[in-house]
């Protein structure tokens, strides 16, 4: 039982979940299982948050309905794994909304993006050097637009080309956007995996969180978008 408002405290525990399934901490079936159990019964009703949406549901007696929780301090009872596992937990598991749980990219799409972005580099290079020559002006502005090109893309917009062709994103471990200061972490980050011979990059398809060591140092995840 909550000390206090329940459905505060059931959101709370709802978000800290949807972390640690983000994180890789806990699986799908540790998730819904988890939210299974804290259901609030109030008035009479059943109320239970949303397993996608993050939004609260009653049940009017036939279906699950989206509903603004009631104030006040009612009483959490935790409801029978049999009443749960099948007719109106169904209709709330299913509803038609986004989910809210990020999926991880996987490492082929991330290698993929990577190959896209080198080659869009690579291409800018090639016209820089025409325009300016390999001279030590040429050879600055063509770093400053390696740089600008990665963070920028990342801090504006979650995404690179490259990521944006495939379906996947970077984000902060706890989904909010990625700031320019962190983008540039990141970067750096990218010159450290370098520099072992790209072992950093190799990182993430078998790290259980799936990030590269730019990622762990940055603080990010790759996610599908």
């Amino acid at each position: 039982m909550y000390a206090e408002d329940p459905f505060r405290s059931t959101q709370n525990e709802f978000y800290r979940l949807k972390g640690q399934l983000a994180a890789g901490q806990i699986t799908q079936q540790q998730f819904d299982d988890a939210l299974k159990g804290m259901m609030v019964e109030h008035g009479g009703r059943w109320w239970m948050i949303g397993t996608q949406s993050g939004k609260w549901y009653t049940h009017d007696g036939k279906n699950w309905v989206e509903s603004q929780p009631p104030t006040g301090q009612p009483q959490v009872t935790y409801a029978p794994p049999e009443r749960i596992s099948r007719g109106p937990w169904v209709d709330a598991r299913t509803e038609a909304m986004p989910s809210a749980v990020p999926v991880m990219a996987g490492f082929g799409r991330r290698v993929g993006a990577y190959l896209i972005d080198l080659a869009i580099v690579f291409l800018a290079a090639l016209l820089e050097t025409s325009f300016l020559g390999t001279e030590t002006t040429g050879t600055v502005i063509g770093m400053l637009l390696v740089v600008g090109y990665y963070v920028g893309f990342w801090a504006q917009g979650d995404q690179t080309i490259g990521k944006m062709l495939l379906g996947i994103k970077v984000v902060r471990t706890d989904g909010s956007p990625v700031s320019l200061g962190r983008a540039l972490v990141r970067y750096i980050g990218y010159q450290i995996d370098g520099l072992f011979l790209g072992l950093g990059f190799l990182w993430a398809a078998w790290d259980s969180k799936k990030q590269g060591w730019h990622d762990k140092i940055a603080g990010t995840y790759v996610v599908r978008s």
